[in-house]
């Protein structure tokens, strides 16, 4: 039996152009659940995160079942009926900005569980999201200034191409174009096909130790495309092994456009949709933009707060801006600006009445002695432990 939702989902008519990407943890751990058998699900995780084609996938595929006999248990059939949800091979060309299905609500159910227990308040709940919020944020500054302010190591002799990665990738985008970087020694050119008007070339790559491995590339001179078979850059928005393969044998020392997904970009968040969707009301909007000055406000403070100058020139430009934006809104400080009034608050406590007892029973305490036991002193005044004490020290 599967243990996630996601895998339980049958697509429809009207749902067969939309892809899914499902959790590969989920899936593995499902396979080990419903078959037991640890090296089935080894082979089952190949054949889910492999660059295959999908002939070759379904090659593979069969080839896994026969070989564990599972042809007919349900588990298998309903997954080989749904590759197109989970493996790679299908999944390739279809840019997915490495999200995974249940990757965000797992991620929010990990950040508020610890507010969410028994006997906690409105106010933890309400503080735990704004939290959140606030790292969420933080982590985005951080990587932001990352990005902007630092130089990562150039692992390679591509000192040309390295440092066009650098000025046009964020840090972590970076990291993995290296990763293709480093690999593309792995492979040479087997067969290279010029077109009839020398616009067209088309490549034939094989990698080391794996002859077998056939990858083809086609590239367009007037438009300065490049294609691979692998569909990686399709897939993910960085360029392949293959076709940085094929950049080092043009001799090229920038990437071209083509070659540049904008979402990886130091200047993603310049190239952001800002149009007004009508459909959503002016207080979640106004939330919106709220937060996105918010953050935008943030970096402006670390970076002005460094000097002195710096300091009282944003202060100083910030509070003509202050000023212009309430003259537009007819905003003074005579004027009474509407106050939110925070409405929820934590439910009053029900104070238990304590059981009253009539004047005329109440009894007065009696001191006791907690050596003698008498009435009316206590340990310290006790005649009996002066006496006492009195005798233990004459000497003898």
């Amino acid at each position: 039996m599967d243990h996630t939702d996601v895998d339980n989902v049958k697509p429809t008519e009207e749902c067969h152009e939309v892809h899914n990407v499902d959790q590969s943890w989920h899936l593995s751990r499902n396979a080990q659940a419903n078959i037991g058998d640890p090296k089935f699900t080894a082979a089952f995780s190949k054949c889910m995160a492999s660059w295959w084609t999908t002939e070759e996938f379904d090659i593979q595929w069969h080839s896994v079942v026969s070989e564990f006999n599972v042809q007919k248990h349900p588990w298998v059939i309903e997954k080989g009926n749904t590759r197109h949800l989970w493996a790679q091979a299908y999944l390739s060309g279809h840019f997915f900005a490495n999200i995974r299905s249940t990757q965000r609500c797992e991620s929010m159910n990990a950040s508020l569980a610890i507010a969410l227990k028994h006997k906690k308040t409105y106010l933890d709940v309400v503080r735990a999201i704004e939290d959140g919020i606030s790292r969420m944020r933080m982590n985005e500054l951080k990587a932001d200034y990352l990005s902007s302010y630092t130089k990562p190591f150039q692992i390679t002799k591509l000192v040309d191409l390295e440092s066009h990665a650098v000025a046009i990738f964020t840090r972590e985008s970076f990291r993995a174009f290296q990763d293709e970087l480093i690999r593309e020694t792995l492979y040479r050119i087997e067969a290279e096909i010029k077109s009839l008007s020398d616009e067209c070339q088309y490549y034939i790559l094989s990698k080391y130790a794996e002859k077998n491995r056939k990858f083809e590339i086609s590239f367009d001179s007037r438009t300065k495309t490049l294609i691979c078979s692998c569909k990686k850059f399709e897939t993910v928005g960085l360029p392949c092994r293959h076709q940085l393969h094929i950049l080092k044998h043009l001799d090229y020392t920038y990437f071209p456009g083509t070659l540049i997904q904008s979402r990886w970009t130091n200047d993603a968040k310049a190239s952001a949709p800002s149009y007004v969707d009508m459909n959503v009301s002016p207080e979640v909007m106004q939330m919106a933009w709220f937060a996105a000055l918010r953050s935008t406000s943030s970096r402006l403070c670390y970076i002005a707060s460094k000097t002195d100058d710096s300091f009282k020139t944003a202060r100083d430009e910030m509070k003509k801006l202050i000023e212009e934006l309430e003259n537009s809104f007819g905003l003074n400080d005579s004027v009474n600006q509407s106050i939110v009034v925070n409405n929820v608050c934590d439910p009053q406590r029900k104070q238990h009445k304590r059981k009253e007892v009539p004047k005329n029973k109440v009894e007065n305490k009696i001191r006791r002695c907690g050596y003698y036991n008498g009435e009316g002193h206590n340990k310290l005044t006790c005649h009996q432990v002066k006496l006492s004490l009195s005798t233990s020290i004459q000497p003898t």
